[in-house]
């Protein structure tokens, strides 16, 4: 048997919603704490950390998910170097969009 280098398409399926659902039980568990205690303006002021730790766990539990699974990282999450001109035509094309 050979190891496998990617998890099943069931697999990554069950993943993602996993996320997902850590993200509403994050929102949630974030409304109840800070939402008693503030005003809605000032909860719209901190609700970017949900957005922060929510975003972070699309990034988290994939990598510790797949240490787990004893996947190669580099070839699962495609961490490729790239080319200098390539980095060149993007920070030229990023700072004349900004």
């Amino acid at each position: 048997m050979s190891k496998k280098s990617f998890p099943e398409p069931v697999e990554a399926l069950l993943l993602i919603l996993a996320i997902l659902v850590g993200i509403v039980i994050l929102t949630l568990f974030f409304s109840i704490l800070i939402g008693i205690n503030l005003g809605a303006q000032d909860f719209e002021k901190n609700a970017r950390f949900i957005f922060i730790f929510g975003g972070s766990l699309f990034i988290i539990v994939p990598y510790i998910y797949s240490r787990i699974k004893k996947y190669e990282i580099r070839p699962l999450f495609r961490l490729n170097a790239v080319p200098g001109p390539i980095i060149f035509l993007s920070v030229l094309c990023g700072v004349s969009l900004s």
